[in-house]
Order: C-alpha cells, then sequence, then structure tokens
C-alpha cells in the first residue's frame, strides 16, 4: 500500500478533490489507494490492448489516449455511482425516519436522544449518519451545528434542504415534532410524483434506446455492406478503356472500407453514450444513473452492428 500512497501523492491536487468530494458522498474513506490501483491497472490494461492491435502505429495511439482518459475518468465515475445509489438510498427512507423522530420528540425525548433511538437499522445508510449525529449531540457539540455537519454528509439537496429548514426551526423555537412530520409528508409527496413523472416518460426512453442501441446499429450496418458492395463493384469493372464524353469521365472512386468500418463503430459508441445519459437524465434527473449503463449500450449496439453485417451477407450474398 505504500507503492499506492506514493502514486496518490504525485496525482494533480485537482484531480484529487474531485474524487475525494465524491468519496466523501459515498463515505469511503480508501479512495485514495483505490484510485491509485485503478489507474495502474488501467494504465497496464490499455497499453496491453494497443499493442496487440493489429491496427497501424497511428489508431493504437489513439485507442491508448482514449483509454488514459477512460481509465482517468473511472475513479470519478465509480465514486459518483456509490455516492447516487446512496444518495437514493437515504432519500427513500428519510419520509419514514423523519416520521419516526418526530413521534420520539413528541413522546417526550429530548433532540439527540430522538436521533439515538430512531436510528434503526432499516434505515440503511441513513441510520449510521443519524447515529454519528446523536453521538455528536452527546459529546457536546449544538444540535444546530450536528445537524449543519449530517445535512452536508451527502449530495441530495432534499435532505440538505429538509435539515436546513429544521435548523431554522430549533433556532426559532418552533414546535420541532410538527415541523418534522410536514417535512416527511412534503417529501414523500415529492418522490411519489417523481416516480409519477418517471412513468410518464418511460415511451419516450424506450425510443431513444431502441433508436440508438438498435436502430443506428442496423443502419450503419446496411451503409457499411452497401459501401463495400460498391467498392467491390468498382474494382471488378474495367473503365479504363471506356472514353471521357465532355464534362463525364468515369473513374473508380477512392473509398477506404476499414476507416468506414470505423467510423460507423465509432458513431455508434458515441450515440449510445449519449443515449444512456439522456434516458438517465430524462428518468432520474441525474445524468450521472447512466453512467453504469453505457457499457452495456455500446456492447450490445456493437454487437447488432456486426449481427446485421453477416446477416445481410448471408441473405445477399
Amino acid at each position: 500500500m505504500h507503492l499506492l500512497e506514493r502514486l496518490a501523492s504525485i496525482l494533480p491536487q485537482s484531480y484529487l478533490d474531485s474524487i475525494e468530494k465524491q468519496a466523501y458522498y459515498a463515505h469511503f474513506p480508501g479512495y485514495r489507494d483505490t484510485t491509485s490501483l485503478i489507474l495502474v491497472i488501467g494504465t497496464l490494461a490499455i497499453l496491453a490492448t494497443a499493442f496487440l492491435l493489429p491496427v497501424s502505429n497511428a489508431i493504437r495511439a489513439l485507442v491508448a489516449l482514449g483509454g488514459f482518459v477512460i481509465v482517468a475518468a473511472f475513479p470519478y465515475i465509480l465514486f459518483s455511482l456509490m455516492a447516487e445509489r446512496r444518495r437514493r438510498a437515504i432519500e427513500n427512507v428519510l419520509p419514514d425516519a423523519l416520521l419516526l423522530i418526530s413521534a420520539n420528540i413528541e413522546s417526550g425525548l429530548t433532540v439527540d436522544k430522538a436521533f439515538l433511538v430512531s436510528a434503526r437499522d432499516e434505515f440503511g445508510p441513513l441510520a449510521d449518519d443519524i447515529r454519528l449525529t446523536a453521538m455528536k449531540m452527546f459529546g457536546g457539540m449544538p444540535v444546530e451545528e450536528a445537524l449543519d455537519e449530517l445535512a452536508e454528509s451527502t449530495n441530495s439537496e432534499l435532505f440538505e434542504e429538509t435539515l436546513k429548514l429544521l435548523v431554522d426551526g430549533i433556532s426559532s423555537g418552533g414546535e420541532v415534532s410538527s415541523l418534522l412530520e410536514s417535512s416527511a409528508n412534503d417529501i414523500r409527496t415529492s418522490l411519489q410524483l417523481r416516480e409519477e413523472i418517471a412513468t410518464n416518460v418511460r415511451m419516450y426512453s424506450m425510443f431513444i434506446m431502441i433508436a440508438a442501441v438498435v436502430g443506428a446499429p442496423l443502419l450503419f450496418g446496411v451503409s457499411t455492406y452497401l459501401t463495400e458492395t460498391t467498392s467491390q463493384l468498382w474494382a471488378s469493372a474495367d473503365v479504363g478503356g471506356v472514353p471521357s464524353q465532355g464534362f463525364v469521365s468515369l473513374s473508380e472512386p477512392e473509398i477506404d472500407i476499414e476507416f468506414f468500418r470505423q467510423f460507423a463503430m465509432a458513431a455508434i459508441a458515441i450515440t449510445n453514450i449519449f443515449a444512456a445519459l439522456l434516458m438517465s437524465e430524462i428518468k432520474r434527473g441525474s445524468m450521472k444513473e447512466g453512467l453504469k449503463k453505457v457499457p452495456l449500450f455500446v456492447i450490445v449496439s456493437l454487437g447488432i452492428f456486426y449481427a446485421s453485417l453477416k446477416v445481410i451477407v448471408i441473405f445477399l450474398g
């Protein structure tokens, strides 16, 4: 691990800060060693892949450059996905936790004791945060300060705004139990509305997925076949002895079949990357959720592209 720590120390500070922020939201303390390990393994894999590819050195350099960019971004993407999963888990159980805290306060418990009693395991990651906040309160930290730190422990705006409202209510001497109960009802209504919106836009998401994963590979497959067939026809045709007629002259077009195939693959991959991100933005309101679907979309679409070429060749010769 000493080697991983030394590698992390030479990485740009801005790069580590961006990863540290997402790792903090994900509650992943060993982010530095994990980041270094991912960079080492990813770099070795990219170099081996670029060296073994049966392509020109220029293409190998482009593959290596693109691979390095992906490997460098992978730790940030990984911790972002972990943070998003934790955020969803907290928001889903937040109304129940607030209602339980409200009931405990209404029964006569103080805020710190109500938090500690309400830290049940079924609340998942929120239970750990509530328990830690209660221990800070028991340790002498003011309630408002402990709640402010709790609000900053996740990337959920809904969670943060709820706790800020609670802090304002405590500071102004308001009735905390009623405030928590009304906040829980508002959050539950907001989550239900979010689910209804996701259901209504599901059809549009399906259309985007079909167009990107199925439609684009099929069209590029047909285009690639037509390009290859046209090139073969021109190669077999004898146009050298055909005299020119005025401004009209016949000559074989210069078509790079391999370049066209690589362009089609790149276009399919880029289309599916943005399709996955767009679907996530429509359904979840966050593009980060679509990052985990990107590899599946790209692999399936490229598989359909190659399968369509095989099928067209079988049926049309």
